[in-house]
């Protein structure tokens, strides 16, 4: 079944403005895109996830059609007073590196607004995430990825330009969600890519030990982009969990696709 994209909205939310669109019917699903990217990066997940959950495709401010300027302190309020405004009380939400930080953030400080937690390759410091990437990291990433979405990353990373990535980045390399993680409630999967050289898998495995992780999923041969580099696999998974998560358990299952 197709599903037409609905016009993207631009709402203002304080002295924030924030674009997003939304396809398909069903249970609210808020995707977030992480550093350096847009909405657009969900482009190979959307039709499949579309058939059973309305998808709310949001661009951070900053970013891909959202005007800026990105403040990481005030992103995950920012984004809760847009549900408010949009009609959402309660939704799933995914979040992809930069994008889960702010999902965790938003999970800890409004519960009630979050249902199911997804993160991504979260770019979470308070485990570990202390450095800048080097160069050969940010080449590395890109080994598994297709010409294609070497040339979306590269338009995506121009539209925000290099001041405003670069002051997200700084910015979540100071940050510390420590306090927080402990006020997660949501059921969370964790999805990670076995050669993830930005935010490699060893954090995974801290992280899983500070929310209430129901499934640590990794994908081999995968780098930073596990929901770009395996779709059919990403959709499968993220289908199955989010329509009937399992009891929750002391260690999180892993499994390699």
């Amino acid at each position: 079944m197709q599903h037409q994209l609905k016009q993207c909205r631009r709402t203002r939310v304080g002295d924030t403005i924030i674009a997003s669109s939304t396809v398909g019917s069903g249970p609210p699903l808020v995707l977030i895109h992480g550093l350096c990217a847009s909405s657009r990066w969900w482009a190979r997940n959307v039709p499949a996830l579309a058939e059973r959950f309305q998808i709310h495709l949001v661009d951070l401010a900053g970013f891909g059609q959202s005007p800026g300027p990105f403040s990481l302190e005030k992103a995950a309020g920012t984004l809760a007073r847009w549900m408010e405004i949009a009609g959402i009380e309660r939704a799933s939400v995914v979040g992809h590196s930069m994008g889960g930080y702010i999902a965790t953030e938003l999970a800890a400080d409004r519960p009630q607004r979050v249902d199911r937690l997804v993160l991504v390759a979260a770019a979470l410091p308070t485990v570990g995430l202390k450095a800048l990437p080097r160069a050969q990291d940010v080449l590395t990433a890109t080994r598994y990825l297709p010409l294609s979405f070497v040339s979306l990353l590269v338009s995506d990373l121009w539209t925000a330009g290099v001041p405003t990535t670069a002051a997200a980045l700084l910015a979540l390399l100071r940050a510390d969600l420590r306090a927080k993680l402990s006020a997660v409630k949501a059921p969370t999967l964790l999805v990670w890519g076995e050669n993830d050289p930005l935010v490699p898998l060893r954090l995974a495995h801290e992280l899983a030990r500070c929310v209430p992780c129901r499934e640590l999923a990794i994908f081999k041969r995968t780098g930073h982009n596990p929901m770009w580099e395996r779709p059919e696999a990403f959709n499968r998974l993220l289908l199955e969990f989010l329509a009937d998560a399992p009891a929750c358990a002391e260690q999180p299952a892993r499994l390699a696709a």
